[in-house]
């Protein structure tokens, strides 16, 4: 446990990274606040699938023990409503044999049958994953950080040397910000658009990887479902398009016919900090404390709580190093 009399600690960032870690920062004794251009509901993360499930971003041995870490804190978060994270099966489908390594080592793994398949797929799986749903996820993390004394603001940060001046250390959370921000050329956008229409009593996700297609899923929630999707790299429109909107229902209900009189409730897009690997890691060159936890691409969600447990460490080892 560290000294709680330390100096204040800055989180940069307000998403679900940036969350995390000023929770885990202040739960480990730190007096962490948090400073963002945008409140957690106006970010990319209200926005995400927000599902548990590893993409890949590197480094892969890193991102597995931070995925890992991550999964066994949202399961037990799971449950309630006050939380809004959930338990839910996932089914994936492919157009060949082949699962991802880590597939079998989750609860709940199982080989998909033939009549669980869709026309046209070759395998699949199950297994058991947290969901969540965003709108409820993310005001539990700001409450949680306030009632152990956090104070969140809405300030623009455009120098972060300047933020190690007065104050013991900085940890950088701006996501795609940090492009501009650190002038940072390995970031780079995501773009990814959902769509969200009415349940129709659906209650396992699906994720399907059609060889040389886009990806698609299908994510119920409680009273929405979340269809997507998309993964355009250098893609900077924030604002929904038509013609990938009607992409998206055509693929989504030609996998789950109950889609198909659904009613839809709207589209959203959200640009997620792609980059060429996870960044968290102390700066070297700073005259400061300055900690970096950004670029998780569409991995936002899974790693969340390992990266902040990351940070938590590097920096209780930088201020028993001053």
């Amino acid at each position: 446990m560290v000294d709680s009399a330390v100096d204040e600690v800055l989180v940069v960032g307000a998403g679900v990274t940036g969350l995390t870690t000023g929770v885990a920062l202040r739960e480990a004794g730190f007096d962490a606040h948090i400073v963002a251009d945008h409140m957690p509901e106006h970010t990319t993360s209200e926005v995400a699938a927000a599902i548990w499930y590893p993409i890949g971003p590197r480094p892969t041995d890193r991102v597995w023990q931070w995925a890992c870490a991550s999964h066994a804190t949202l399961s037990e978060l799971a449950g309630g409503r006050e939380t809004g994270v959930f338990v839910t099966e996932l089914h994936q489908y492919t157009s060949e044999a082949e699962f991802p390594w880590w597939a079998n080592d989750l609860d709940g793994f199982r080989v998909l049958g033939g009549d669980e398949l869709p026309h046209g797929r070759a395998s699949g799986f199950a297994f058991r994953t947290p969901r969540i749903e965003p709108s409820i996820y993310l005001q539990y993390l700001l409450h949680r950080f306030r009632g152990h004394g956090g104070v969140v603001s809405q300030t623009r940060v455009s120098d972060l040397e300047a933020e190690t001046a007065q104050r013991r250390a900085v940890v950088n959370c701006t996501g795609l910000g940090s492009r501009k921000l650190l002038d940072d050329g390995e970031l780079f956008p995501v773009r990814g658009q959902v769509v969200l229409v009415e349940n129709p009593g659906l209650r396992h996700g699906v994720i399907d990887v059609p060889t040389g297609s886009e990806l698609t899923y299908i994510l119920p929630r409680t009273r929405e479902v979340v269809l997507g999707g998309t993964r355009d790299e250098g893609d900077w429109r924030s604002e929904p398009d038509d013609a990938t909107t009607q992409r998206i229902l055509t693929s989504c209900r030609a996998i789950e016919p109950r889609l198909v009189d659904a009613g839809v409730l709207g589209a959203k897009v959200g640009l997620r900090p792609g980059r060429t690997a996870v960044r968290v890691e102390l700066e070297a060159d700073s005259a400061g404390i300055i900690i970096h936890n950004y670029g998780h691409g569409m991995d936002g969600y899974t790693l969340s709580w390992g990266c902040a447990a990351t940070v938590v460490d590097l920096l209780t080892a930088a201020v028993e190093n001053e």
